[in-house]
């Protein structure tokens, strides 16, 4: 077992030489759906649109846009469950996706565009679905003030990275080990 984990280990220390995916490598889009007690649950998906393959890393961040095009100042919830690697590798055409979550909202409006972020860019984007959830309910208190917390969860690439072609890797990132 060791043997493994030591094997993939290495791989891994590879694969996290791979530059960020940024602006421009991807495109981005955001759909909502409302979920039960008033919130909201969806998908971020990004697609690499590059020629390149890039590394797409940590959960997606999310700053939901006012009226007036400024964040509306929710919070996002990060939790700290392991992820190994904790990034996604991307091929040129490769989709990587994330769910996303926003539990309630009482504050200014929400104008349906959000700033998703990541490690080495980001991008404004037009949500598709609701633009905004209802207040919190009755009974869903947190510790966090609900109306307050947006979540997601870490990217998830289409095609694991064990199924790459390693010269093509190499040839297409660089040379990978030194």
């Amino acid at each position: 077992m060791g043997e493994l984990f030591a094997a993939r280990s290495s791989r891994w220390q590879e694969e996290a030489r791979v530059p960020p995916c940024g602006s421009d490598d991807l495109a981005v889009s955001v759909r909502w759906f409302r979920a039960s007690g008033g919130g909201l649950r969806g998908e971020v998906v990004a697609e690499n649109v590059s020629g390149r393959i890039c590394r797409l890393g940590r959960k997606p961040g999310l700053q939901p846009l006012g009226l007036d095009g400024q964040p509306l100042g929710v919070d996002q919830w990060v939790t700290l469950e392991l992820r190994v690697p904790p990034f996604a590798i991307l091929v040129s055409g490769q989709l990587a996706s994330a769910s996303i979550s926003w539990s309630g909202w009482s504050g200014r409006s929400a104008s349906g565009r959000i700033v998703v972020s990541w490690e080495g860019g980001s991008a404004t984007v037009d949500a598709a679905g609701p633009i905004e959830p209802g207040p919190p309910e009755r009974g869903t208190a947190s510790p966090v003030e609900p109306s307050r917390v947006v979540g997601s969860d870490w990217w998830t690439a289409g095609v694991e990275a064990e199924q790459w072609i390693e010269p093509a890797v190499a040839e297409e990132a660089g040379d990978l080990n030194g």
